[in-house]
């Protein structure tokens, strides 16, 4: 133990002598290592401060040696920093949009967002509505069909324009910025836009396009005035002569305001009385008031158990103003509550958005609407939500669940005789106002169905007419096509008389220039054969004359036709050849 620490004592005098003695002194001290492990801790030290001592060293005697070896960590520094932010700017490019709807829909399908083109077919039509989608929205892809659906049945009156409001690269996406998807909008010429907020059905929708189309009603008889003011309430009611001009004074503005009534329609209204927006209703807070003189019971969390659970039979809608669909019900509510008596049965509704209720009162969806039969509150029933909402559905419904042998019954929970009897009266009534709905429906079938005739006659008489007027066309094109083979034919034949004519007056342009000449030549002959015949006549005179004068030399000169000096008279052969050829050019000219 004293030599392996005299050896390490020695060690410590210094830095050399330890470094010398721990790399010879190894073997000797291999019983010191096995009982101080300190030692190899000691030992890795010291070589990293050799190796560091070594790299001092070397760079002192060889300064080039660490100005490399700094500008090559400075190179692989800037080379990693260059990869680094070559990585950041690696994009893949989105995919290009698709067609949202098929090639045959009768729907103009802007899939690349072009909000332009819109605006541009939307100034052209009269009555427009533009569907913006996502393409990767669930209820756009629900809607799409619902949308196709309208759109066949008003394509000739309405256009249809969808448009990928999400497609980055084009304008819609730019312009405009929805919170939701779909997002149907309505323009009626240079009016809207007038959005739908109603449920994504096609038979809602094309009755929502309808009264965009057509927002006002006419009434032209006072009995169909009787109807609106016993269906519609409230009512705005508009008195114009339509005798002296199809738009009288107010019109427009009258129509307009119709318009603008679909724009800032309220979609939760109760129809029957006009009352202040709810305020919220908690358990424990004071009762809202509301008027008294209504066909629908408005309940909140207050009058809930006073309302629902304690008196007759009760029908209860639950809805809340974000509901879209909710607003098409009131009609058929107000109905169901006119034709139902009032002392023994309600209808009332429910803000949920606005009332708290009870936990195993709560719906999980809007609307609903929930029966509750009198003395067996416990088994209220919820309205199917495959069946539609209708009148006559609501009114089966409530005749089949408020029947006591249609649930059942608990001896303890049996109903008294009073519900009895109010039950019964509720189904007389029932059965009273369904054969007199049943009797105006078949009225209304009844005269649907003579319509439906006068309609089947025009509609075959306007295919009659429309297949004459086609024939009528396909004769008169070709007609068309004859006459116009008839006006080239003729076209061509005047061309080729016209060269004709053309070359028949060069032709007599050359044969009078011809006869001129010729008549030129004619008259220079006439007076050179003149001049020949003067001098022969003057010749044959003189030798006439010498002949006589030598037979009859002492006779006087008889007398004879002047002769012109030194000239003979022509023989008679020579003179009666050119008074025969005189004769002839006189028959010529």
């Amino acid at each position: 133990m004293s030599e392996c620490g005299g050896r390490g004592g020695g060690s410590s005098s210094s830095e050399d002598a330890e470094d010398e003695g721990g790399g010879g002194g190894g073997p000797a001290g291999s019983d010191c290592l096995s009982s101080s492990p300190t030692l190899a801790t000691a030992s890795s030290a010291g070589r990293l401060r050799r190796g560091l001592r070594g790299a001092f060293l070397m760079a002192r005697q060889r300064p080039e040696l660490l100005c490399g070896a700094v500008a090559l960590g400075c190179a692989l520094l800037l080379a990693l920093k260059f990869t680094c932010s070559r990585a950041k700017d690696v994009i893949i490019p989105a995919k290009p949009p698709v067609s949202f709807f098929s090639l045959r829909s009768p729907v103009l399908d802007l899939f690349q967002g072009q909000l332009d083109y819109a605006e541009y077919v939307r100034r052209d039509s009269e009555v427009v509505l533009l569907f913006f989608y996502a393409p990767w929205c669930g209820q756009s892809i629900a809607a799409r069909a619902e949308i196709e659906q309208a759109a066949s049945r008003l394509s000739d009156q309405v256009l249809f324009v969808a448009i990928n409001c999400w497609w980055n690269q084009g304008k819609c996406r730019k312009q405009k910025h929805f919170f939701y998807f779909p997002v149907i909008y309505l323009y009626h010429r240079s009016f809207g836009p007038i959005e739908y907020k109603g449920p994504m059905s096609a038979v809602y929708i094309e009755k929502f396009v309808r009264r965009v189309m057509k927002p006002l009603l006419y009434i032209p008889s006072q009995s169909e005035l009787l109807d609106f003011l016993s269906n519609y309430e409230p009512g705005v009611l508009g008195y114009f002569e339509f005798s002296g001009s199809p738009q009288p004074p107010g019109y427009l503005t009258f129509f307009t305001s119709a318009l603008h009534s679909l724009k800032k329609e309220s979609f939760i209204q109760n129809f029957s009385v006009l009352y202040s927006p709810l305020k919220r209703h908690l358990i424990g807070s004071g009762s809202a008031q509301f008027p008294s003189q209504h066909l629908i019971t408005e309940v909140t969390t207050d009058t809930f158990w006073e309302v629902v659970l304690q008196k007759q039979d009760v029908l209860l809608l639950y809805y809340a103003p974000w509901c879209g669909f909710c607003p098409s019900l009131n009609h058929i509510f107000i109905q169901l509550a006119r034709n139902l008596p009032m002392d023994t049965f309600t209808v009332a509704r429910i803000d949920v958005s606005q009332n708290d209720l009870p936990w195993e009162f709560m719906v999980d969806r809007l609307p609903t609407v929930l029966f509750f039969p009198c003395n067996r509150k416990d088994l209220s029933v919820k309205y199917p939500e495959d069946v539609p909402i209708t009148l006559p559905n609501l009114l089966r419904f409530i005749l089949h669940h408020s029947d006591p042998a249609s649930s059942p019954q608990n001896v303890a929970n049996s109903p008294t005789k009073e519900c009895l009897q109010s039950e019964a009266v509720l189904q007389r009534g029932h059965i009273s106002h369904l054969e007199r709905e049943i009797q105006k429906l078949r009225a209304e079938i009844s005269s649907l169905q003579r319509a439906q005739v006068q309609v089947e006659s025009q509609l075959s008489s306007a295919r009659r007419d429309e297949h004459r007027l086609r024939q009528q066309q396909r004769a008169l094109e070709e007609q068309h096509s004859l006459l116009h083979a008839h006006s080239e034919q003729l076209q061509a034949l005047y061309e080729q008389k016209t060269r004709e004519l053309q070359e028949l007056a060069r032709k007599l342009q050359e044969l009078a220039d011809a006869s001129e000449n010729l008549l030129t030549e004619n008259t220079w002959l006439k007076i050179l054969v003149a001049t020949m015949e003067r001098k022969l006549e003057g010749r044959d005179g003189a030798e006439s004359l010498a002949a006589q004068r030598e037979v009859h030399p002492k006779q006087p000169e008889p007398s004879a036709t002047p002769q012109l000096p030194g000239s003979s008279p022509p023989p008679a052969n020579v003179s009666a050849t050119l008074v025969s050829e005189r004769n002839k050019e006189n028959r010529t000219d």
